[in-house]
């Protein structure tokens, strides 16, 4: 059995991406831009997960996805995570969206019940545009940055350090379920 370092998220479609390229070309340089291929909305942090409960973990999240339709959410605010003083990463906030934050807290409660280990840390959704270089100074905030994202289906992501920095590589895809 080996443990991953796992994470379930919704990835930024190629539109989407094109968004975050187009008003990256407008910022600050000095920031650690997030590459094209991370960007993504963490929905659950699992942390290290033996393998071996990848399937359990499967069976919950496409129970879950089955029972709930695709929805979409607002992003229009950019701000320092996880707050001004403490800035380690430039983030995309959504706007507030209690059927999501209904569904996560769900799909938490889901993974629990089954024995899932999850972060237990309160989850502020958010999308990291760029990380922090801890001796920078105070940073102006750039620009708003408005759009919408479908959220359509769910994706298991593992985290892997390398010598060029983390890479996040998809592992299995669950659509939410198709509307009536």
């Amino acid at each position: 059995m080996a443990a991953l370092r796992l994470f379930l998220g919704v990835g930024l479609e190629q539109p989407l991406q094109r968004i975050v390229q187009d008003w990256r070309q407008q910022q600050d340089a000095s920031l650690r831009w997030v590459a094209d291929s991370n960007l993504h909305m963490t929905v659950v942090f699992l942390g290290m997960t033996e393998d071996s409960r990848i399937p359990l973990l499967a069976d919950v999240v496409m129970a879950h996805t089955q029972q709930h339709g695709a929805f979409s959410l607002a992003w229009q605010t950019v701000d320092w995570f996880p707050s001004a003083a403490k800035a380690r990463v430039l983030a995309w906030l959504p706007a507030a969206a209690e059927d999501f934050a209904c569904w996560q807290a769900g799909l938490v409660a889901q993974l629990r019940r089954a024995g899932v280990a999850v972060e237990r840390k309160p989850y502020r959704p958010h999308i990291s545009l760029a990380r922090v270089r801890r001796a920078e100074p105070a940073l102006s905030l750039p620009q708003p940055l408005h759009a919408t994202m479908a959220v359509t289906a769910i994706t298991l992501f593992r985290s892997d350090s390398t010598a060029d920095g983390v890479r996040y590589t998809p592992m299995q895809h669950w659509p939410m379920k198709k509307p009536v």
